[in-house]
């Protein structure tokens, strides 16, 4: 009998568990910058068909355990366990029966409530990290500000530091409900707080809303919402317009969980703006379908110059003008 961890690792190679850890870049087999750590000469090394790792730059080595454990901070015991569930191979076989794999429920809101409004308040006040914040990401402090009064953004406590942090929603029938936080450490790796909360999408909006724009990310959901006027404090939200950032690669299927009883009714226009890379390529050939079956009408857009609209934005700032250029009228 197969157990399901060796199952697990046999499936879920390091490249995988990267991007369904929600860490930054875009892994491959052989060399790669380090998602723990400032690594500006590729030393990050991706081998055996992408089944071992090892940094060079501080000799850590091994095998998914070892890359989740670092990458989730856990304990030996515990990264096993997610390289089981983020693998899919929780069902074990027993005889002719199948037994469940079962994991604790994650923590409620109610236990990162307090620390959650605390970090929302230390960021309102601090205007220094809000305009860190803003000049990091290209935006004006106005968005930074919409957002912290909105709810959305904190700087909450969170394993002995304060890191960026968006709230967490779970879609429930027209309301969506607060679970947990998408926790940014200082050194770029991201945390879901509690443990083991699903990778729900970051919705600005309303799911019931007749058309929803899809971006690969909470910065450029961001980034199309504030450039477009949403974000702007003395106006109300479009009510006829939801945008959403899915959450790393696990985030289009809590996507597709969320609006499954939600857009066969509503059948929205969807706006799907991609990525112009790997992963952009396969939300065209794989997560784009799966909407279309469900929505009104599906339409693509890819950055041309740029790996995504927060890059280009960057870059060179985009107007509303250019937003519903890209978008054609919504009515």
């Amino acid at each position: 009998m197969i157990s399901p961890l060796t199952l697990a690792k046999d499936r879920l190679s390091i490249t995988e568990a990267w991007s369904r850890c929600g860490l930054p870049g875009q892994p491959k087999v052989g060399m790669n910058q380090s998602p723990f750590r400032k690594d500006s000469n590729p030393s990050f090394s991706i081998y055996a068909e992408g089944k071992r790792w090892k940094d060079f730059g501080t000799g850590e080595s091994g095998s998914v355990v070892d890359f989740v454990a670092k990458a989730q901070g856990l304990s030996n015991t515990d990264a096993c366990t997610a390289v089981i569930r983020l693998a899919g191979t929780e069902a074990t076989k027993t005889g002719s029966t199948v037994a469940p794999v079962r994991h604790p429920a994650p923590a409620p809101w109610s236990s990162v409530e307090s620390v959650w409004e605390e970090g929302r308040l230390w960021l309102a006040g601090n205007q220094e990290t809000k305009e860190r914040m803003a000049s990091w990401r290209g935006w004006p402090v106005s968005w930074i500000d919409a957002l912290i009064e909105a709810g959305h953004l904190s700087c909450p406590v969170h394993e002995g530091g304060r890191g960026t942090a968006f709230r967490v929603l779970r879609p429930a029938g027209e309301e969506a409900v607060p679970v947990g936080f998408h926790f940014r450490k200082k050194d770029g790796g991201w945390r879901f707080v509690p443990k083991g909360i699903k990778a729900h999408p970051f919705i600005l909006g309303s799911l019931h809303s007749p058309h929803l724009i899809i971006t690969e990310g909470q910065w450029d959901a961001i980034t199309l919402a504030g450039s477009a006027g949403w974000l702007d404090r003395h106006e109300a939200w479009p009510e006829n317009v939801a945008v959403v950032g899915i959450r790393g690669a696990n985030g289009t299927s809590a996507f597709m969980e969320a609006v499954a009883s939600v857009i066969p009714k509503t059948k929205p226009e969807v706006f799907i703006i991609r990525d112009g890379d790997k992963a952009g390529d396969k939300w065209r050939t794989d997560f784009a379908p799966q909407v279309k079956e469900l929505a009104g009408s599906v339409r693509l857009f890819r950055l041309a110059e740029a790996k995504d609209l927060n890059d280009s934005h960057r870059n060179q700032p985009i107007t509303s003008e250019e937003v519903m250029a890209i978008l054609g009228e919504i009515k």
